[in-house]
């Protein structure tokens, strides 16, 4: 199982980055958009949302703004200090609620039911193949008939990254990197994997169908070029154009900083 006192402690140190960004990098709220325009393509009219990792609450205030109840979940005590404070300070108790608990435990969750599960951003990639499979077979007890997915995971496949090489920089292949990779979390090392769109919807498959695929970054940048943007507008509205154009070819699905996928259960 992934270790969570480490992530608990990494991405609680992180807690506060996660919120700035919210406030001052166009990528990242660029990025998000995309997501929340997906998902919500997806939501029934007053769907009822289990959101994994769900860091310091930006998508589940979103969401519970818009008249969805969210029910957030994350392993980082930091993150839900947030959403808790958010919850309070908006007066958002009648849409959204939060709890302590691992995706790895959603048993703990029964017998709640809910229309739609949501992880943003690549917080599944912090598990193994084994427990991946795992947290995807307890999704079936958790939905309702009908009940849909839409996961944001980082893949093998990232051309900004690779195009790191020609700088010298040796983890330009990191994710093809069997078995993953240590990411570095405000000084704790958490295990990270990383997933083609392929590979999830085979571990889907048994229970799920209708499968859609998203990139997000396609050509350009990954989401820690927080300022790119800002420093490179129309440089970076050409590249956004690939992501249009990698959508409508199926075999360039599933590539990039992240993809969204999401799915029916059957």
């Amino acid at each position: 199982m992934p270790n969570k006192q480490t992530i608990d402690k990494g991405f609680s140190k992180i807690s506060h980055h996660y919120e700035e960004l919210e406030k001052t990098s166009s990528l990242i709220n660029w990025m998000r958009s995309r997501v929340r325009k997906h998902l919500i393509e997806q939501l029934p009219e007053k769907a009822q949302i289990l959101e994994l990792n769900c860091g310091t609450g930006i998508d589940a205030v979103f969401l519970a703004k818009k008249g969805y109840k969210v029910h957030a979940t994350d392993i980082a005590k930091g993150m839900l200090n947030y959403v808790k404070m958010k919850i309070d300070n908006i007066n958002l108790s009648k849409n959204l609620s939060c709890e302590l608990v691992s995706f790895t435990e959603l048993q703990k969750l029964k017998p709640k039911k809910f229309d739609h599960i949501f992880s943003n951003f690549g917080g599944l990639n912090c598990s193994s193949e084994t427990e991946l499979k795992a947290v995807f077979n307890s999704f079936n007890e958790l939905l309702l008939p009908n009940g849909k997915i839409t996961l944001v995971i980082m893949p093998k496949i990232c051309l900004w990254e690779f195009a790191k090489i020609f700088k010298g920089n040796k983890t330009a292949f990191r994710r093809l990197k069997k078995g993953g990779v240590l990411a570095n979390i405000e000084g704790e090392k958490v295990h990270t994997h990383y997933y083609s769109a392929k590979k999830i919807k085979a571990l889907l498959s048994a229970n799920f169908t209708d499968f859609k695929v998203e990139n997000i970054c396609f050509f350009g940048p990954t989401g820690n070029r927080v300022d790119f943007m800002e420093k490179h507008p129309k440089l970076f509205q050409f590249l956004a154009k690939f992501d249009v154009i990698s959508n409508k070819i199926p075999f360039l699905q599933g590539f990039g900083d992240y993809y969204i996928i999401s799915a029916t259960k059957k």
